[in-house]
């Protein structure tokens, strides 16, 4: 179901929340994790997809690098809480990467889950006292007490202290530009276990202060330095996260199903400041319905197919051409249908500024 935003409620977002620390327009992006799954992502591949993609004249305003980049022999989603980059991967840190992206005129976004603290990581290991554990009256997240996951408490000024001036001088050392936060946990049952009943919320409001200090100390010490608060995919998108930071994911599932990329889009741009996500494949259909303001192409990068890249670069050229309308505000011309084939039907909208758009 869908929420219906009243009449100007995003203007008032982009002008009274927005501030002009954010960029006016979100920026376009080339990711690797289409063709490269997060794990095996290497300095070698990566330096070979800024490579091509520069030389190939397709452009791009940011180069992704998504999960998986630190030691994550399990998986990506079993290793947060020991944030070094993976030596065998990346055996001179994550700067070669930065630097090649800077040279061919892009930002380098990097990911990061600070929060989430997994077993037998550098966070679980040496600091059990910063870390708070979950309580279980949520049934359907009962899998994070029964796999031992772990919140990094940003109420604890200690593990505040350490979170700011670790991340911060990772930032800085590895030539990061924009910091991508994420956060695959359910907070609340981490507050509230064994919190006594005339506290009820305080290590909430002492955790969500902390993450916005932690947020502003990045940005003050770190010149330049952009912030992607996706956060469980959007789930964190308050006013105070949008006077700091862009969501450049508003679903992770969307990536890969066109028709929900279009239903969140319908739903979603009457009241965000900016929306899109991208795609992970070049076919047309797919490649529109993940445009937006937003947008990050996931296509085979690595490829040595000549005749791919033409095809591309006109795909990213189109994003370039129309993401000042899709900036502007959305307009739902009709009702949002499914067909009995899951696939969209009869839908129209407006997009408007300066310029207009109906698709």
């Amino acid at each position: 179901f869908f929420f219906q935003a009243e009449d100007g409620i995003r203007d008032d977002l982009v002008t009274g929340v927005q501030t002009c620390a954010l960029p006016i327009f979100p920026p376009i992006s080339a990711g690797p994790h289409g063709v490269i799954p997060s794990e095996q992502t290497t300095e070698a591949n990566l330096l070979g997809c800024i490579r091509n993609i520069s030389s190939r004249g397709v452009p791009a305003d940011n180069f992704w690098l998504d999960a998986g980049w630190y030691t994550c022999p399990d998986g990506w989603d079993k290793a947060t809480g020991t944030w070094a980059a993976d030596p065998a991967r990346f055996p001179n840190g994550l700067r070669p990467v930065a630097d090649a992206a800077k040279q061919n005129g892009m930002d380098f976004l990097v990911w990061f889950e600070p929060e989430r603290v997994m077993p037998n990581t550098w966070l679980y290991n040496n600091h059990p006292e910063w870390l708070l554990a979950p309580a279980d009256f949520l049934p359907e997240r009962s899998y994070q007490a029964a796999n031992h996951f772990r919140l990094l408490d940003f109420g604890n000024p200690a593990a505040l202290a350490w979170a700011k001036t670790n991340f911060s001088d990772f930032v800085r050392t590895n030539g990061i530009t924009i910091f991508r936060m994420d956060s695959n946990l359910h907070p609340i049952l981490y507050w509230q276990n064994n919190e006594a009943t005339n506290r009820i919320g305080m290590r909430e409001t002492k955790h969500v202060m902390g993450l916005y200090e932690f947020w502003d100390y990045l940005t003050t010490n770190n010149a330049g330095l952009k912030l992607d608060v996706c956060s469980g995919t959007g789930s964190r998108i308050d006013f105070e996260v949008m006077r700091r930071a862009m969501n450049l994911t508003r679903s992770d599932g969307a990536w890969w199903d066109p028709e929900s990329d279009q239903g969140i889009t319908i739903g979603y741009a009457p009241w965000a400041t900016h929306t899109g996500v991208g795609t992970v494949s070049d076919d047309l259909y797919n490649f529109r319905s993940g445009m937006g303001a937003v947008f990050c192409a996931n296509l085979n990068w690595p490829s040595t197919t000549d005749a791919d890249w033409p095809r591309w670069k006109a795909l990213m050229e189109t994003v370039y051409e129309l993401r000042e309308i899709y900036a502007g505000d959305f307009y739902p011309l009709t009702p949002w249908r499914v067909s009995d084939g899951d696939r969209s039907e009869d839908h129209t909208s407006e997009l408007q500024s300066p310029d207009h758009l109906v698709c």
